[in-house]
């Protein structure tokens, strides 16, 4: 049996087996999308076209917990993906540091050059 999967802004969503499903769609094709804001202490709503929503037709075998194993291999993608992130934040860094010690190394190499140029005034 295949069941409405509704897609709002990245936001998951599965009608139930009992839903109208064409009602459900027509529902949703009259809502407004609107971005929450605070001005002075009051709360707005403001118009946002940047809300995407998607449908898709789905197996109902497909709604279920993930099994330990498949909890499993998304936790260690995740940490691997993380990893990789932030190995390329501390590669980043790392070129930055190299890039400011030679910027230090430089500026140490003209000011001692500037000292060993001056001439002692006589007094």
């Amino acid at each position: 049996m295949k069941r409405l999967l509704v897609s709002i802004s990245y936001n998951y969503f599965v009608l139930p087996a009992e839903a109208d499903i064409s009602a459900a769609i027509a529902t949703i094709g009259h809502l407004m999308p609107v971005e929450q804001q605070r001005h002075d202490g009051k709360t707005i709503y403001s118009p946002d076209k940047d809300i995407s929503i998607s449908f898709d037709l789905i197996n109902e075998k497909a709604i279920r917990p993930p099994t330990p194993e498949e909890a499993e291999n998304k936790k260690i993608k995740d940490l691997e993906s993380s990893l990789s992130y932030n190995k390329g934040l501390v590669d980043q860094k790392d070129k930055r540091i190299k890039e400011l010690q030679c910027v230090v190394d430089q500026l140490t190499k003209e000011g001692k050059a500037d000292e060993d140029n001056k001439q002692e005034v006589p007094e």
